[in-house]
């Protein structure tokens, strides 16, 4: 069965963690404590969960895995206020991290919260998560993990929270708005067959050409937040017209306006000023030819000019399937469209 799985699982990442050790190689400890922790939770040996997360939670820069699973621990153990805490750890971390993590990461997030939410009393936001965690975790084909989560929704039909939970109200606020940044990514998602390769790899190469020309940290991530969420307003332009905007003149000008449709929409989740402004001018170009507006390089925010060349080349890419050197091709044929130096750069993360 399962328990024989995670044993086996549990000897060879001890010896993974030993040979790692041995060789003076730190930089994978958190994750190796961080699996062990999960394992052992799975087995029911709390105690060595505990001690394992409790390190990793130490050792990473970003800890949110580590607190996930200790979230996760002191809710299987019926601790609740614990489990709470360090759901408060993990939102306070989330909204600058979790746009970087895998899905199956995020998938474990809205299970927890949506536990925590229903023990708060807060059905409503509680099945939001608690279906996100399951739709994340069937497009990920984890069916083991999707069955759990069946079962917690199946035991909240039958019974109603008997131990509520007292959440702080602007902490069940930021719930609110994690669902609905959630909401924002899947319907992307839905827009076009390949728009999640789109996005993924428009976010890989934003972070690389911010890294390259400088841009400190905070900086990188909102490049990276804007990264994610720019197209939403195309969630709110007709498929006909998002699939093929050259059909007509009508169609050209609708879809130029999802740069603004996309910054109103995320008003509400309270999107940072400087990721809207990144998303507003993303489509701007240096020669003017850009949309909305057809600002020219010194009107155009710089961030979303590094965004430009990461876009263009995740679209040539992801999108159109054209060749690497086709693309770049392309790009240094409408040079005019970027900043020197930064297409420049650009073409530099390609060189060996």
């Amino acid at each position: 069965g399962h328990s024989g799985f995670y044993k086996e699982a549990v000897a060879h990442t001890l010896t993974g963690l030993r040979y790692f050790q041995e060789a003076g190689v730190e930089s994978f400890l958190p994750d190796l404590y961080t699996n062990l922790g999960f394992l052992q939770i799975e087995l029911e040996q709390y105690e060595d969960a505990e001690s394992y997360l409790l390190k990793a939670s130490k050792l990473y820069q970003e800890p949110l895995p580590a607190i996930t699973e200790l979230c996760r621990l002191y809710l299987v153990r019926g601790d609740i206020e614990l489990s709470a805490k360090y759901a408060e750890q993990s939102l306070d971390v989330i909204w600058s991290s979790f746009i970087n993590y895998e899905k199956e990461e995020i998938a474990r997030l809205c299970h927890l919260f949506a536990r925590l939410a229903y023990q708060n009393g807060d059905r409503r936001i509680a099945l939001r998560l608690i279906e996100k965690s399951q739709l994340f975790f069937g497009q990920l084909g984890l069916w083991h993990e999707w069955n759990r989560v069946q079962s917690v929704m199946d035991q909240w039909e039958q019974s109603p929270c008997e131990s509520p939970l007292t959440f702080h109200a602007h902490r069940m606020n930021e719930l609110t708005q994690f669902v609905l940044l959630l909401d924002a990514m899947n319907a992307q998602e839905i827009i076009h067959d390949r728009f999640s390769a789109l996005l993924d790899t428009r976010v890989l190469y934003a972070r690389a050409l911010a890294a390259a020309l400088g841009f400190d940290a905070q900086e990188q991530q909102l490049l990276v937040y804007a990264s994610r969420f720019a197209d939403y307003g195309l969630t709110a332009v007709e498929p006909e017209v998002v699939l093929d905007p050259s059909r007509s003149a009508q169609a050209s000008q609708h879809y130029r306006q999802h740069p603004l449709l996309s910054v109103r929409m995320l008003v509400e989740i309270d999107v940072p000023e400087k990721v809207q402004r990144i998303i507003l001018d993303h489509h701007e170009r240096c020669d003017g030819l850009g949309y909305p507006h057809g600002k020219t390089s010194a009107e155009i925010e710089p961030l979303a000019l590094a965004f430009a060349l990461a876009d263009d080349y995740a679209t040539g890419i992801a999108l159109e399937r054209r060749l690497h050197s086709e693309v770049l091709q392309s790009m240094s044929v409408n040079a005019k469209h970027y900043d020197p130096t930064m297409l420049e750069t650009f073409m530099d993360l390609f060189k060996p």
